[in-house]
């Protein structure tokens, strides 16, 4: 989020988002989960949505943020 604060007022667009969502009937929670908990999601036919760090993900020591968030559709023996 402290990222995200330099360009936009992030708390207010996700106060107003989640108020959205839940006004339609939608489930919203935010917790860390271990990627068993997250395919057990997808087998029961949920969309978690993730953020992601793409550094974190290359492995590379870069001191700029990048992430973005992702949904989840799926997963095979190789990829989610």
């Amino acid at each position: 989020m402290e990222f995200y604060k330099k360009y936009a007022d992030v708390q207010a667009d996700v106060d107003e988002l989640i108020k959205m969502a839940k006004s339609l009937g939608d489930k919203i929670s935010e917790k860390e989960l271990d990627l068993k908990e997250i395919l057990s999601y997808l087998d029961d036919e949920l969309v978690p949505i993730v953020i992601l760090d793409w550094k974190v993900i290359k492995g590379t020591k870069e001191k700029v943020y990048l992430g973005h968030f992702v949904p989840l559709v799926g997963y095979d023996d190789e990829n989610v």
